[in-house]
């Protein structure tokens, strides 16, 4: 991607011998680049099935021009990934295959146009969105300042693909000339300028495309709780800008390489641009994602949170349960470092006969008019407790009496 399509002599010069049954490489690119554009189209989906659902609002021209960026996104990554695996873009390039230069070129000519076309749509996807979405308290200013931001995206993807096109004459010199058996006259221009300026416009376009939502939604009175997730998602869209500068920084190195290393410094802006390419459409669709949760899945995530909560809380309980079971089991348990108990016979002990006097007091002999009395009693309802014990203090008074 990127590079001039015509490496000089004293480049090459300067290559070292080639390696082409053991040569260095990086294969992670294919993990990388699939993961996201999986991860991308999950929220792109909930973004269009919230919108024809008509959870999100009707569907628009933003919301068609999201699916095209997808599309071509789906292409550029596809490119990548096809570039890394069969056309060298692992490696350096002194140890690429000279059968594989010609595809080489061909990936980096079309993936460069992909990339262009996916980002720019997002970016007047975005400011259209916001437009709509907010068109009656849109002032005149604003209105003014949108459509000159949507024109000059417009305007730097034309004006770039026309570079793309017109760089070499005819068109397909750009990758068959490559191919030592191509002898049709053609004409190439340099990438030294070009590379640097489609990245620093590239830079300027992601950077306002996040600005001005965040102005605009900065005066705006919402909750408070509303507003801090419309501004993460502004935080991710400057994260895109800052893979939009890295992307910039690596072509210009591209651009001016003394070795014409295209492969390998390719490799890293095909990550760079990976990551902005995918994540911008990540941010794009981001608002609708909370709707389409909580529309669509708020239902099963509770009921999983419900029944994880159950199933923690009898698991806790049951270890609670063990636990208090164990502790009762080492608190009953024996030691064995007890000494063993020895119980002594018990000691007779002579018990005096005052102290027997006492606690066995004098039995009363009841006549049978006592019984009677009682009986009558008992007949004429009067039949009551049977009276306390005596008072045994004059046994005591005695015993004082007679011993002390």
């Amino acid at each position: 991607m990127g590079g001039d399509p015509h490496i000089p002599i004293s480049a090459t010069l300067k290559w070292p011998t080639p390696n082409y049954t053991d040569p260095v490489r990086r294969t992670w690119f294919p993990a990388y680049g699939i993961t996201l554009e999986l991860f991308t189209t999950t929220v792109l989906g909930a973004r269009i099935w919230s919108r024809f659902r008509r959870a999100a609002g009707p569907p628009g021209v933003d919301d068609a021009l999201i699916i095209i960026s997808w599309i071509f996104a789906t292409l550029f990554t596809s490119l990548c990934v096809l570039g890394t695996e069969r056309y060298g873009f692992d490696r350096h390039i002194w140890d690429v295959k000279a059968t594989l230069l010609v595809g080489s070129a061909k990936i980096r000519w079309l993936s460069e146009g992909a990339f262009l076309i996916s980002t720019c749509l997002t970016k007047v996807s975005v400011l259209l969105f916001y437009r709509r979405l907010n068109a009656e308290s849109y002032s005149r200013t604003w209105k003014r300042i949108t459509y000159t931001a949507i024109t000059f995206t417009a305007v730097y993807l034309f004006a770039f693909l026309l570079d793309l096109v017109l760089i070499c004459s005819p068109t397909d010199a750009y990758w068959e000339s490559f191919d030592l058996n191509y002898k049709s006259n053609y004409h190439c221009s340099s990438e030294h300028v070009t590379n640097p300026l489609v990245g620093a416009f590239g830079v300027i376009t992601d950077f306002y495309t996040v600005l001005l939502p965040a102005l605009w939604f900065w005066r705006i009175q919402m909750p408070k709780r509303q507003k801090i997730g419309l501004y993460i998602i502004f935080a991710f869209g400057f994260l895109v800008v800052g893979a939009g500068i890295a992307r910039s920084v690596w072509l210009a190195r591209l651009a001016n390489s003394t070795v014409g290393d295209t492969t390998w410094l390719g490799f890293d802006v095909f990550c760079w641009s990976q990551l902005e390419c995918q994540f911008a459409i990540i941010c794009a669709s981001a608002p609708s994602l909370k709707v389409f949760i909580s529309k669509y899945l708020s239902g099963p995530l509770s009921k999983v949170y419900q029944s994880s909560k159950k199933l923690s809380d009898s698991m806790s309980s049951s270890r609670s349960a063990t636990s208090m079971s164990d502790r009762l089991r080492r608190s009953f348990q024996r030691p064995n470092n007890l000494r063993p108990l020895v119980i002594s016979d018990p000691q007779v002990v002579e018990i005096p006969d005052w102290v027997a006097q006492a606690y066995d007091p004098p039995r009363q002999i009841s006549s049978p008019k006592d019984n009677l009395d009682v009986y009558d009693r008992y007949l004429a309802g009067q039949y009551g407790p049977p009276p306390p014990p005596k008072d045994h203090k004059y046994i005591l008074d005695q015993y004082r009496r007679d011993y002390v």
